[in-house]
């Protein structure tokens, strides 16, 4: 489940501020956005057990695949790498308008 893009632009940089500790030995999750069913280029931020209360974690540098259009379904997906049993994460993706659309 996603949303629908209201206007033309482009996704730069991707991160997530965790406000409650993944848990679990060696716990860990990774996350990227798509663009109508697309991955984003670079969007992968990597979410773990060892990512301190407060901590922004950072994603790779967006490179390519990044644009999108009006009415464009962007969404986050996940992928478990070892599971865990709790955390919590806020997790941001930064945009820019641009003209067109």
């Amino acid at each position: 489940r996603g949303f629908v893009a209201r206007f033309h632009g482009a996704i730069i940089s991707e991160y997530l501020i965790v406000t409650q500790v993944l848990t679990g030995g060696g716990a860990s999750l990774t996350f990227n956005s798509e663009i109508g069913g697309t991955n984003v280029t670079g969007s992968a931020v990597v979410w773990a057990a060892t990512d301190a209360q407060g901590a922004k974690v950072a994603g790779a540098a967006v490179t390519a695949a990044n644009v999108f259009h009006e009415g464009d379904l962007i969404d986050v997906e996940a992928a478990l790498g070892t599971a865990g049993t709790g955390g919590l994460a806020m997790y941001v993706i930064e945009y820019e308008k641009r003209l067109g659309v």
